[in-house]
């Protein structure tokens, strides 16, 4: 993997406000996003895990600027995508970072064509002359695996599994070089989950592209990604390569995320023991480890300050006072 680094983001935050329940009451704020500093190197897999709930999407939407944060800097290349692009250069960012949505279903125009859909972008941005356009879109669609004789049926002729196929021609139609993929196979069965990512990573080493890949379940996350940070509550509580985090979890919650996954083996002894707690709530959180309230090995330290991101071993960060 190439260590160039494509994308820094450097203490983000995105909170949103609470409407109020009575005149003078001070205003609450969800924190979605708090303090999440991070690096993604061009093409590489980078996942982002955790409980629905946690923050992720609206991380994902903060680096493709579909949401605005309340604080910190993403920088592309070098540039922060918020501050430092002039007009030009912020229509130019669009074509370079891309997004795949969770729900197939909602995320496709049920009025537009397949052409219209994939062709949009490109008509957009003006990519090249009408019949360049067409033929690109029929070219996508052949690299997601679909006949160009189904580009003149709508959405709804289609299953969920060919829908995210038309999604993710739609996400390459401008030559991106990142793609945000919002859990893109959770909504799809289990063998078309498997075609999916297959397909996904043929095309990551055709256009040489770089994932950032959101998704609640690790047992999918584990087969594509290089790197994993896990997230808890809008924050990042560890995050290591793939096969570190997997041997060696230091984190209780990703411990706990780790021996929730299922065994398909009816001979070997369940852990399914899961996490005893409700995720608290994301509004105005105390002072002190977010995960405190669940984690067997709290103490009063945790409960008093919250845990700063350390590198214990090489390459591999934990937020915890009491690592494994």
């Amino acid at each position: 993997m190439n260590r160039e680094p494509l994308l820094q983001v450097e203490h983000l935050k995105v909170y949103f406000p609470v409407r109020k329940s009575k005149i003078g009451e001070k205003q609450r704020y969800v924190h979605a996003c708090d303090d999440l500093s991070f690096t993604v190197y061009r093409g590489e897999v980078f996942g982002i895990v955790g409980e629905s709930g946690c923050g992720k999407t609206t991380t994902g939407k903060a680096l493709v600027k579909i949401v605005k944060p309340t604080s910190g800097v993403i920088r592309y290349r070098g540039k922060d995508i918020y501050r430092d692009l002039t007009r030009e250069e912020a229509f130019a960012f669009r074509r370079k970072m891309q997004i795949i949505f969770q729900d197939p279903y909602s995320s496709l125009d049920p009025r537009f064509t397949v052409r219209r859909i994939i062709q949009e972008p490109l008509d957009i941005h003006r990519e090249g002359t009408p019949e360049d356009r067409r033929q690109r879109v029929e070219q996508l669609m052949r690299d997601v695996e679909m006949r160009p004789e189904q580009l003149t049926k709508f959405p709804h002729e289609f299953s969920g599994g060919q829908r995210q196929r038309i999604g993710i021609a739609r996400a390459l139609a401008l030559n991106p070089e990142v793609i945000v993929c919002d859990e893109p196979v959770s909504a799809l069965d289990v063998a078309i989950q498997a075609q999916v990512l297959n397909l996904m990573c043929d095309l990551q080493d055709k256009y040489s592209l770089t994932y950032i890949f959101v998704s609640h379940n690790l047992s999918v996350v584990k087969h594509i990604c290089n790197r994993i940070a896990v997230m808890y509550l809008g924050q990042f509580v560890e995050l290591a390569d793939t096969q570190t985090l997997l041997r060696h979890p230091m984190h209780p919650y990703t411990v706990g995320l780790l021996e929730a996954i299922p065994v398909p083996d009816p001979r070997v002894p369940s852990l399914l023991a899961g996490l005893d707690g409700d995720v608290p709530t994301p509004i105005d959180p105390p002072p002190g480890c977010r995960f405190c309230s669940r984690c067997p090995h709290a103490t009063e330290e945790c409960r008093r300050q919250t845990p700063q991101m350390q590198e214990l071993e090489p390459g591999h960060f934990v937020a915890c006072y009491h690592p494994r």
